[in-house]
């Protein structure tokens, strides 16, 4: 069966409010009353997710009934921030959902397991509560590939729930947002953690091997963070090379004026090192584009150097931004240019079996 699911809308009210009742009694069913009363939750709580845009309804294609309802947003729950036991698996920005109720036509149908995959795709680690009694909807996460984490307070009423987490395989060592937003082409969720570690060259290294030296430091470190939850980091670095000098991300608008100008009507490298490793094996590799310059003038180069795009781009240039008015020609591939060979990294993940989902 195939779902959809939308935003909730103030005209669904009435519809929302009569699924929650409904879950109440189908709790009460099987001996848990505790989780929701009378008061929660209320009209007022609804109303509000709704306007917050927080509050989500699942139905099946081509019917119009409400199937699930559930909250979900991105961001910090205060109730999260103290737990007993084991803890949380990492200190990651992470999603949250609450207030999952099913329709009672919709049980067993497979739509709830629907709502919870939407929820994990979209933030790659997905953080939920419940209670001790709701003993379907712990059987629902543990199938998920939940794994609880211990117990938390609710702030409202001074009650315990069981916590779980579900954290993605895949973890990309780069906060770069071109980065983040090509990776979700692998169609797999991911999560984001920087690298923290110091980001030097050796001396005299070849700025052939420039990239992929920074990469693989990037990749090791966050890996090591992780190594615990069997996953699979992905580091990534970009150096531009002009006459065999490195030039990396400008540190003022000087150093920006001055790669500008040197690159301005000739042609460089572009070097993009990436490195994706797991427990069981480490893949590294290096792609490399030219890019010929139009000639700019003085007064171009102030312009764009005024737009801030040059400031956080390696070579002070960005190819799939404003940079593209300024190239002339380019000889390899676009993604190594932006700073991840997407393509690349799909063959090779496909081709060495890694399993990343």
């Amino acid at each position: 069966m195939n779902f959809v699911i939308e935003k909730a809308v103030m005209d669904e009210l009435p519809e929302i409010l009569s699924i929650y009742e409904s879950a109440k009694v189908f709790m009460a069913s099987y001996g848990n009353d505790g989780q929701w009363d009378k008061n929660y939750p209320c009209m007022e709580d609804i109303e509000k997710n709704i306007k917050d845009g927080q509050l989500y309804v699942c139905r099946a294609e081509n019917d119009k009934r409400i199937a699930v309802v559930f909250l979900y947003f991105l961001g910090i729950d205060e109730d999260y921030t103290k737990i007993d036991g084991e803890g949380w698996f990492n200190n990651l920005p992470y999603g949250v959902m609450h207030k999952v109720a099913a329709a009672d036509f919709a049980r067993g149908t497979g739509a709830a397991v629907y709502c919870i995959d939407f929820c994990f795709k979209n933030c790659g680690n997905l953080k939920i509560d419940t209670h001790e009694k709701n003993i379907p909807m712990q059987r629902l996460l543990h199938k998920s590939g939940f794994k609880k984490c211990g117990e938390i307070t609710l702030s409202r009423s001074g009650d315990k729930r069981i916590a779980f987490q579900k954290s993605a395989k895949l973890i990309l060592a780069s906060k770069s947002p071109r980065r983040m937003e090509l990776i979700k082409m692998l169609d797999c969720p991911f999560m984001v953690d920087p690298a923290s570690c110091e980001e030097v060259l050796p001396e005299g290294i070849d700025p052939k091997d420039a990239a992929q030296y920074l990469a693989a430091i990037k990749a090791e470190d966050v890996f090591n963070r992780h190594k615990n939850e069997n996953p699979t980091v992905i580091g990534s670095d970009t150096v531009v090379v002009y006459k065999d000098k490195i030039f990396g991300k400008p540190a003022d608008r000087e150093a920006a004026r001055s790669m500008l100008k040197a690159l301005q009507g000739n042609t460089h490298e572009v070097y993009t090192g990436v490195v994706i490793k797991n427990a069981n094996k480490t893949i590294a590799f290096t792609s490399v584009a030219s890019v010929s310059f139009y000639k700019m003038s003085d007064s171009e180069i102030e312009a764009y150097i005024n737009t801030g795009e040059p400031m956080d781009k390696a070579g002070a240039y960005g190819i799939q931004g404003k940079g593209a008015l300024y190239i002339e020609k380019l000889n390899g591939d676009f993604y190594t240019v932006m700073g991840f060979p997407i393509a690349e990294i799909y063959h090779k993940i496909k081709f060495e079996g890694i399993e990343i989902c």
